[in-house]
């Protein structure tokens, strides 16, 4: 990611590992099978065109510490921000994801959005069941 506040980076079209910064950073995956972590700071992470999720390539996209909005992309991902004390919004992207959000601290936001999703989550969180199907 670029050093200077606000942090900023920009994945490839192939498979790319990405780690933010302490700070804020606004993370784009773009495409192919990717490995976002935010870190610390209050993140956007947003997934590509790619499978970004364990077991179909590198990665999965992961807010890190702090207040994060973690956006699936167009293929299946793997949406989590399990550092606990924060309070993140995940979004799946428009295919099957699997939307995590269990940290301990019930302050999380889930949407899954549409594809058959599957989606844990504390018992505090809000989880939009119209769009999370599938509970782990």
């Amino acid at each position: 990611c670029n050093p200077e506040p606000p942090t900023s980076c920009k994945g490839t079209s192939g498979k790319d590992r990405i780690v933010g910064s302490s700070r804020a950073d606004n993370i784009f995956a773009l495409g192919d099978a990717d490995s976002v972590n935010g870190r610390g700071g209050d993140d956007l992470v947003k997934g590509g065109s790619g499978d970004d999720l364990p077991g179909q390539g590198p990665g999965r996209l992961d807010g890190g510490v702090g207040d994060d909005t973690v956006m699936g992309g167009l293929g299946e991902d793997t949406v989590i921000d399990p550092a606990g004390s924060d309070s993140d919004k995940l979004f799946g992207g428009p295919e099957a994801d699997l939307v995590y959000g269990v940290d301990g601290d019930n302050r999380d936001t889930l949407n899954c959005g549409p594809g058959i999703d599957f989606f844990d989550a504390d018992p505090g969180d809000k989880v939009n069941l119209d769009t999370c199907e599938k509970p782990l």
